[in-house]
């Protein structure tokens, strides 16, 4: 049996300054320039695997025909679903999660990290808004590790 790591529940007392800088910029800031890798419902997991495999993608997020986020799904998704009977012609909706979580444009990227950390994330879909769930991009945590710990990193050598 694999042993569960639990996770340090006052994280962010360990590090004031980075939670004080992630508290201060918006997740819209922080995507900036950036793209999702989407797929529609509609779209079969050999587009799903296609996608994955040659963009190198983690996850992909699944969206409706009018573009909201409609599920996410991502390798283990997959291997789930050919488990249990979906084909390369399946539809993504039918093994993608269905339930993602996600953060909105407005939030803070402390909120997106700390939502990211407590679920094993290493990546969320951003929308728009709550009330329209219109994707707006997907945030990595290597984004947010890249663009304030790696310049941490040089000044402190």
């Amino acid at each position: 049996m694999a042993a569960v790591r639990r996770r340090k529940p006052d994280f962010w007392k360990s590090l004031p300054n980075l939670a004080e800088t992630l508290g201060k910029l918006s997740v819209g800031d922080a995507i900036a320039g950036t793209t999702a890798e989407t797929i529609l419902t509609t779209d079969t997991l050999e587009r799903a695997f296609q996608l994955l495999e040659g963009r190198g993608a983690a996850a992909l997020c699944v969206v409706a025909p009018d573009g909201t986020l409609a599920g996410v799904m991502t390798w283990s998704d997959i291997f789930r679903g050919v488990e249990t009977g979906a084909t390369f012609a399946s539809p993504a909706s039918s093994v993608m999660v269905t339930t993602p979580h996600y953060v909105a444009r407005t939030d803070t990227c402390l909120t997106a990290a700390t939502t990211m950390r407590e679920h094993g994330f290493k990546g969320i879909p951003v929308v728009e808004d709550r009330a329209s769930l219109r994707l707006a991009g997907y945030l990595r945590a290597q984004t947010l590790l890249e663009r304030f710990l790696k310049p941490s990193a040089a000044t402190s050598a």
